[in-house]
């Protein structure tokens, strides 16, 4: 953990007295781990519009780990809030709300696949435009693609891999 002039003190001490009800150990136990709450959340998400709502989220982790940790554990409070901070972390950020935006992306996309006639933009090859069909438009897994096919999951991946750089070339030739 970072230093900051609130690492002096005892986490055992303070946790001792927020049990007992003493706000200032708590706000001397937020500021303490506000640093560490902040640095776990740029790890994981990457975007500043929910920084704030994440950080919020993070010390009412924070709280609920000073409620519940036991001193007889055999882990320090720190690491235990680490994990537990992480697993809400990621939780959050994997839930709808905070997703980052790439079905938009895809979405934004999707029409340079077409051209102005709205006719289907053909890739030279059958499996590569089944590919494009299935798995990147329509989003069949590789391994549906593969059993659709009758061929190998590498066999399949590497068609998707072909694609997924065939249709990056046509976005950055129409982003130029």
């Amino acid at each position: 953990m970072k230093y900051n002039k609130y690492n002096k003190y005892n986490d055992y001490e303070l946790i001792y007295l927020i049990k007992d009800g003493n706000e200032k150990a708590l706000n001397i136990m937020f500021k303490k781990y506000d640093t560490l709450i902040y640095t776990e959340i740029l790890k994981a998400y990457h975007k500043n519009d929910k920084i704030d709502d994440l950080a919020q989220e993070g010390r009412m982790q924070l709280y609920e780990c000073i409620l519940r940790y036991n001193m007889n554990f055999t882990v320090s409070f720190y690491s235990y809030f680490l994990l537990c901070l992480k697993r809400k972390i990621y939780k959050l950020v994997y839930s709808e709300y905070y997703k980052l935006p790439i079905v938009s992306f895809c979405e934004s996309t999707s029409e340079k696949f077409y051209d102005n006639n709205n006719n289907k933009i053909y890739l030279d090859d059958k499996y590569e435009q089944d590919m494009l069909d299935d798995c990147i438009i329509n989003g069949f897994s590789i391994k549906e693609y593969a059993t659709k096919h009758n061929m190998k999951y590498s066999q399949a991946y590497k068609i998707k891999k072909s694609v997924i750089e065939k249709v990056k070339a046509i976005i950055n030739q129409d982003c130029k």
